[in-house]
């Protein structure tokens, strides 16, 4: 009997002794001429339904996601154009690291009228996979540089 409750009492610690966490660190970029805290609102969206928001009041986000889904975490601050991360984290090994960290750096620039940034709202500014060469969740810098390009095109028209 004292075998089975251990068993059962050391099920739950295995159980999640198994579990992966994915850390995504964010740290915003100061704006130029801005003196105040960088405040920014973060949505957290997995697999299509928003689990988290927050409004950051020192310019940084930092937010555990788990392994086998599609996060999508939006960044927006008034009158600027806001921009989203495809973080997805379906595909990482069992034999992959328990605990692996993401970072980025999120700026901001100013949301003109006249400029159309609406590729923005369905376009992810960067994408995060699994990288089985690296064994570790990567952000795919071929993509984002990409973006950044049709970013730089559309503010060097104005």
């Amino acid at each position: 009997m004292r075998f089975f409750l251990s068993i059962l009492f050391l099920l739950p610690l295995l159980v999640f002794s198994q579990t992966k966490k994915i850390v995504l660190n964010a740290t915003f970029e100061k704006i130029e001429a801005q003196s105040k805290t960088f405040v920014a609102t973060v949505n957290v969206e997995k697999n299509g339904e928003i689990i988290h928001t927050e409004v950051t009041q020192n310019g940084k986000f930092i937010y555990a996601l788990d392994t086998g889904a599609v996060y999508k975490v939006f960044f927006s601050k008034i009158n600027y154009v806001g921009k989203h991360l495809m973080i997805d984290t379906r595909d990482i090994p069992e034999r992959s690291r328990k605990k692996q960290t993401l970072r980025v750096e999120m700026s901001f620039f100013l949301d003109f009228d006249d400029v159309d940034f609406s590729f923005l709202e369905t376009t992810p500014v960067s994408v995060a996979r699994y990288d089985e060469q690296y064994k570790k969740l990567r952000w795919d810098t071929e993509y984002t540089k990409l973006i950044n390009e049709k970013i730089a095109q559309i503010l060097l028209n104005l």
